[in-house]
């Protein structure tokens, strides 16, 4: 395991709950619009968005385009 996962995980570790289960819900190693990971954590938006402004800060986790669509973005984690 990488140095960069480990300092990955205890970052996330001292992380609110919903940050840490929304990068949980990531790590599956699909992308996921915002909408998705609403379903899967069943948050409301507004807590999702804040999650992940905070783990993009934290540089764990990818916002990509959505080439369909350029107003959506997809999310996933930092390939290590």
């Amino acid at each position: 395991m990488s140095s960069t996962v480990l300092l990955g995980a205890k970052l996330v570790g001292v992380m609110p709950p919903s940050v840490q289960k929304v990068y949980r819900t990531l790590r599956s190693g699909k992308r996921m619009h915002v909408g998705d990971i609403e379903l899967k954590t069943r948050y409301s938006p507004r807590t999702v968005r804040q999650a992940l402004r905070q783990l993009k800060n934290a540089r764990l986790i990818t916002q990509i385009p959505d080439m369909m669509d350029m107003r959506r973005h997809y999310y996933m984690v930092v390939a290590s």
